[in-house]
């Protein structure tokens, strides 16, 4: 294969990752899921979008701060997330956070809402480690993966 057919296949492949995965134009998400957005979350500004596989994530700010959506292609806000300070973290996460996390820092801490549940997560690091982590509101570990 001579390097400009392997130029044009290389462009060609990378052109088509993007469309399933990664940063969109506003005008690439469907209707029902921007004005889901606008719906939910009126206040909201500085708004990008990524896809990720058949869902569209949004990063906004409502005032400010920060906040992510999660939609499905028709506008169902699947789960959504803001940062908090830590004085908002439930004194059950705080106290656990103390008592097995001694000499971490906390940092990014956010509340993360789904399916009617309220949760916790947090980052937590030393110089040498680092731990993502998602607490129910009582103070005990999720079953849910740390949404980045």
């Amino acid at each position: 294969m001579n390097s400009t057919a392997f130029a044009i296949l290389l462009l060609a492949s990378s052109l088509c990752s993007c469309e399933s995965e990664g940063d969109i134009e506003p005008r690439d998400v469907p209707a029902e899921t921007r004005q889901a957005l606008l719906t939910i979350f009126p206040n909201s500004s500085y708004i990008e979008w990524e896809k990720k596989g058949s869902e569209y994530e949004a990063e906004f700010k409502v005032d400010t701060v920060a906040y992510a959506a999660l939609f499905n292609g028709s506008g169902k806000l699947l789960k959504y997330k803001h940062a908090i300070r830590e004085a908002e973290l439930s004194g059950e996460v705080t106290t656990t956070i103390r008592q097995k996390f001694s000499g971490y820092k906390l940092d990014e801490p956010e509340k993360l809402l789904k399916d009617g549940s309220t949760f916790y997560q947090v980052e937590l690091e030393t110089t040498t480690k680092e731990e993502k982590l998602v607490f129910l509101t009582n103070g005990q570990r999720a079953p849910l993966s740390y949404w980045d």
